[in-house]
């Protein structure tokens, strides 16, 4: 999926957490986006599970910046004066 052009550099960390528990691996991505760094980190069983997670994470605040720092389409004023000059 294709979500915002502007990512300059992605941090991926996995990590084990010393547990009894066997939801003791963690998953983190930093996205480096002009402005902001984007962050997300979920802990589960898998590390598969977790990167899913992590990236489902994500995308809204991909989209949320992208929708923020969208360039407004141009729009030209029209002098209504003009129009019958023509």
């Amino acid at each position: 999926m294709h979500f915002y052009d502007r990512i300059e550099s992605a941090d991926v960390i996995f990590k084990v957490e010393k547990s009894d528990n066997t939801d003791n691996k963690i998953c983190e991505i930093r996205l480096a986006v002009p402005g902001n760094d984007l962050f997300s980190k979920k802990q589960g069983r898998t590390f598969e599970e977790d990167v899913v997670e992590t990236i489902a994470a994500l995308e809204p605040q991909l989209k949320r910046i992208k929708k923020d720092r969208a360039v407004p389409e141009y729009q030209p004023e029209i002098n209504p004066d003009l129009i019958d000059t023509f």
